[in-house]
């Protein structure tokens, strides 16, 4: 919400994450590990998932559930404190 009009906003950001071919012995390997329970898209980018990824396009923090970079642009130009 900017603070001086009130106004409400809302941003998206668009990533894309290639996983490399994986063979079965990896994929028996990942699925062992558990860490893809509860993981938006099966992998955690952050964890042991970063092994199966090949290329990021876009926001590597928007992969881990928020754009940083755009969170932080939005804040600024609505005049909320950043502590710079």
């Amino acid at each position: 919400m900017n603070r001086e009009t009130g106004t409400v906003l809302s941003a998206s950001d668009v990533t894309t994450v290639r996983i490399a071919p994986l063979s079965e012995e990896e994929i028996k390997w990942y699925l062992s590990t558990g860490e893809w329970e509860g993981a938006a898209g099966a992998y955690r980018i952050q964890h042991k998932g970063a092994l199966l990824v090949e290329k990021i396009i876009g926001s590597y923090s928007n992969v881990i559930g928020l754009p940083l970079r755009k969170f932080f642009t939005i804040i600024q130009e609505n005049h909320y404190p950043v502590g710079l």
